[in-house]
């Protein structure tokens, strides 16, 4: 059934396809087009009440960020995950989801490979902490003192001035959360200094 369902239709179906009302064949529409890839019109909506208009699909980052540690997807090369990162962006999606937790910043770091030279930078997302273990395990903290310095160590492996997003990964231990909401409201600009 798998085999079926990827298999693509025999080109004379494709063009019968293709003459379907309200496609777009993007390989002969130049207005899907971006530096000669092809690129899809993806839907996008608004997230939450931030402003920022972002495609219904992103690019996440958990993968790329190697093995070797608590919950690593195993070895992946930078040079393919940055490609797929291209990819997503030349087909359309505008923003990156990432961790500084995904391998302990490498993820971070290869996300930021990806997006040197770009000529429009797509929503870079990221998420405090980054705490490691001698054991390469993750340890969760939403510290006051601790969210301002991971931030600054995001923007340091991604490579750009600001985070379009920045989130709390996993607000574990639940009695640290206010605290690490009122670091957030504070690197945000919307909460009194401390």
């Amino acid at each position: 059934m798998l085999a079926s369902m990827t298999r693509r239709p025999a080109p004379a179906t494709l063009e019968r396809y293709l003459q379907r009302p309200g496609l777009v064949d993007i390989e002969r529409d130049p207005r899907r087009r971006r530096t000669g890839v092809q690129q899809t019109q993806l839907q996008t909506t608004q997230l939450g009440s931030t402003g920022l208009e972002i495609t219904r699909v992103g690019s996440g980052g958990w993968t790329i960020g190697g093995g070797g540690w608590e919950v690593g997807w195993g070895p992946q090369e930078d040079e393919e995950s940055i490609t797929t990162i291209h990819h997503a962006l030349e087909r359309g999606v505008n923003w990156i989801d990432t961790a500084a937790a995904y391998g302990f910043g490498s993820s971070e770091r290869v996300v930021g490979r990806a997006l040197t030279g770009l000529a429009e930078r797509p929503y870079v997302f990221t998420k405090a902490p980054l705490l490691k273990c001698p054991d390469r395990q993750v340890v969760h903290s939403q510290r006051r003192d601790l969210i301002p310095r991971e931030a600054e160590a995001g923007l340091d492996r991604l490579g750009i001035d600001a985070i379009d997003l920045y989130q709390i990964h996993w607000p574990i231990p639940e009695t640290d959360l206010e605290e690490g909401w009122s670091a957030l409201a504070v690197l945000a600009g919307t909460g009194p200094a401390t």
